[in-house]
């Protein structure tokens, strides 16, 4: 602890960048936890040593108390410190971050997913589905992939709702990409079909079978 303590006061920036990451695993980094938040909040430090100590923060110290930091590191200008503030903030008072998680959606997609996946409700859908729609290759394998996490934390019509539009942003993939799709569709079967044991509805169940059986060809 004390060799790491030093290194986050060393003048080099990433010597202290090495300490925070080497600080992730210790037992008892209660010991040093007033240097790290120093670290994130020390103004003319790097931004990369700012926000890993940011983060370091947010997920030992559950902390309702440091919700102005998080929320002070959202206002940046620095995409990645407004990254770790929503992370942060997601930690001690995630209906806050789902306030502001709107305004980052377009500059933080992938961290604004993560959230919504974790916290989002039914009205956080259409956040994917317009991704899914717009996205590139690229974006398309990650943003599929939050959308199917999000589509577990949901009630069974929305993730036959969301299938229906997996099915349509996917049907083209090529290569690499419809692999991927496999994987995807693998998931949503596993996920409808535990959903279906514990339904009542009798028409959502039809309507879930008759979704089974028309991703069968594409698993």
């Amino acid at each position: 602890i004390a060799a790491i303590q030093n290194a986050l006061t060393h003048d080099f920036w990433g010597i202290r960048l090495l300490a925070l990451q080497k600080a992730n695993a210790l037992q008892n980094i209660e010991e040093i936890s007033e240097v790290i938040k120093q670290q994130a909040t020390q103004e003319n430090n790097p931004t990369k040593v700012r926000s890993s100590a940011l983060i370091l923060v947010a997920q030992q110290e559950k902390n309702s108390e440091l919700t102005p930091l998080f929320k002070s590191a959202i206002q940046e200008k620095s995409l990645l410190m407004a990254a770790s503030g929503l992370y942060g903030l997601s930690q001690v008072d995630y209906q806050q971050a789902l306030s502001i998680a709107p305004s980052l959606e377009k500059e933080l997609p992938y961290d604004v997913a993560k959230l919504y996946v974790e916290h989002g409700g039914v009205d956080k859908n259409t956040f994917f589905t317009d991704k899914l729609n717009t996205s590139n290759t690229i974006d398309l394998y990650y943003i599929s992939a939050y959308y199917v996490l999000y589509l577990k934390n949901q009630e069974l019509s929305l993730v036959l709702d969301g299938t229906e539009v997996l099915e349509e942003a996917l049907k083209d993939s090529k290569s690499w990409m419809a692999e991927v799709s496999k994987y995807r569709f693998t998931d949503l079967e596993e996920t409808i079909q535990s959903m279906l044991k514990n339904e009542k509805n009798k028409e959502l169940k039809l309507r879930a079978k008759e979704t089974l059986v028309r991703i069968e060809p594409l698993l």
